[in-house]
């Protein structure tokens, strides 16, 4: 079921206690790098348009078409589900978005004008629906599900194993010769829930850097 976040501080102060109390090593990255913050973006609609634009992209490759195809509506309306998907494949080939992720965009779009997808509701349904309905659109996959209920929604029990650099924070902290499988990552993480989110937060913190998955295959 969904569980309510009144406050991430509130939230994360739990669940350092208790994932420091199941695993020491996790409290070394609490030493090192601080307790993790995080705040939500209200703009459900923007940040999953940036998910899909990103992909295999850098963060600063990734702004720039995002800077691109906000400019393409400079109406007071800006960015959204109807402007998308009226707006042409020629025009977002244009700007340099290719034809995978053109199809994505208008996916997106055409799923919310159409009422398939209503991301205002989204913040009222369980983590695992969201995920189901966030996958159904073309190019978005787990990883970016989970992205969103990460960083939009603050879910708290978020453990995207899919996460390139997830993997490879867990296997520095444990000392792994190999970048462990989602399977193995599961199992790791088992006795952090329900405070998987910030567990991840501290992994990604201890690289500095921010997510890697993209939705892309592992290797």
């Amino acid at each position: 079921m969904k569980q309510a976040v009144t406050s991430f501080k509130e939230l994360t102060d739990r669940a350092i206690a208790h994932l420091t109390g199941v695993e020491p090593r996790l409290a070394t990255l609490v030493a090192a790098y601080g307790t993790p913050h995080l705040t939500s973006d209200p703009r459900y609609f923007r940040t999953i348009v940036s998910a899909i634009v990103s992909q295999q992209l850098s963060g600063r490759v990734a702004d720039v078409f995002m800077s691109r195809l906000e400019n393409l509506f400079p109406t007071p309306e800006g960015l959204n589900a109807a402007n998308l998907a009226a707006t042409s494949p020629e025009t977002l080939r244009s700007i340099g978005l290719s034809a995978a992720k053109i199809i994505s965009l208008h996916d997106l779009a055409q799923r919310i004008v159409d009422g398939l997808l209503q991301l205002d509701q989204l913040d009222e349904l369980d983590d695992d629906i969201i995920v189901s309905q966030l996958s159904a659109v073309r190019g978005i996959g787990r990883w970016t599900a989970e992205m969103f209920l990460v960083f939009s929604l603050n879910r708290p029990d978020v453990w995207p194993t899919l996460d390139l650099g997830i993997r490879k924070a867990t296997a520095r902290l444990f000392a792994m010769p190999a970048l462990p499988k989602p399977k193995e990552l599961a199992a790791i993480a088992e006795p952090w829930r329900p405070y998987r989110t910030v567990a991840s937060l501290l992994l990604w913190r201890s690289l500095d850097n921010r997510p890697d998955g993209g939705d892309q295959p592992l290797p």
